[in-house]
Order: C-alpha cells, then structure tokens, then sequence
C-alpha cells in the first residue's frame, strides 16, 4: 500500500513539476519602429532623416539621469556628472527612408533618446513595452529648438 502512495504521490508531483515547465509564460521579445524627419524649409518641406540614431536605456539605470546634461543625446550624464552612455541597451539607426527599426527587445521600461541628424537637435520619451509588442512612432524635427539644452519636446 505504502508503495502504491508513493508511486502515486510521485507521478502528481512530476505532472505538477512538468505543468509548471511548459505553462510557465515567457516573455517574447518587443520591437521599436521609429519614422524619423527633419524641417528643411519651407518648399521643401520635411526630408527623411537618414542616419538618426535612436538609443533605448533601461529606465532603472538612468534614473538619476538630468536630461539637461544631454548633449545631442549621444551622452547621457547621472545627477553626479558621471557619463552613463555605456548603459545604453539597445541601439539603431535610420535608414534612406527614415525609419529606424529596433528588434528584440526585452520588455520593460525604457528611455528612448532620439538623436537627429538633420537638425542639431534630441528628442527624448519614456515607453513601455509588453510581451511582445510592436511599437510605431513618429517623429518630426523642426528648427525651433535646435541647440536648446534640453532637446526638443516629443
């Protein structure tokens, strides 16, 4: 009798073993796309800005972040004055049409800096991305802000 306990006692706890393997939910990756252009006058209109880069850091590493420190968002400085751009996790670059896609992404919190380079200017938006999920954004740089310390607004 005592074995017929165990044996049983031990197939429960294999299928709740094996239950939790394959039930347990991961996380899939996120993707970021980014359409990316920049004022250039007033008969042209807005071009496409090829090779603006955009850098996701984690939220938890640039908490102590003082966006006025940004310089053209390729650096990021801590409250301390210390560089913390080596933190960036996750980078691309805009292509002939402007759009930058960024895959794989671990979801989470981030800080997105967007870094123009048809205009001497930044942006930067904190986003949330889902299991999974596919972000799209638009954005258009225009000539009012260009070399303010703090970028200009998203």
């Amino acid at each position: 009798m005592k074995t017929l306990n165990s044996r049983i006692l031990n197939a429960l706890l294999l299928l709740i073993f094996i239950s939790c393997l394959t039930g347990c939910e991961k996380d899939d990756p996120a993707n970021v796309t980014i359409k990316v252009s920049y004022f250039w006058n007033d008969f042209v209109g807005y071009k496409p800005d090829v090779g603006a880069t955009a850098y996701l850091y984690d939220e938890r590493d640039v908490n102590d972040v003082c966006i006025d420190s940004v310089l053209l968002g390729r650096y990021l400085v801590d409250k301390y004055g210390e560089l913390i751009s080596a933190k960036r996790k996750y980078e691309g670059e805009a292509d002939v049409t402007g759009t930058i896609t960024i895959t794989g992404i671990n979801p989470g919190d981030y800080l997105l800096m967007l870094d123009s380079k048809g205009r001497w200017t930044f942006s930067y938006k904190y986003i949330h991305l889902g299991s999974g999920e596919s972000l799209n954004l638009v954005k258009n740089f225009g000539y009012l802000h260009e070399y303010e310390r703090g970028g200009e607004p998203w």
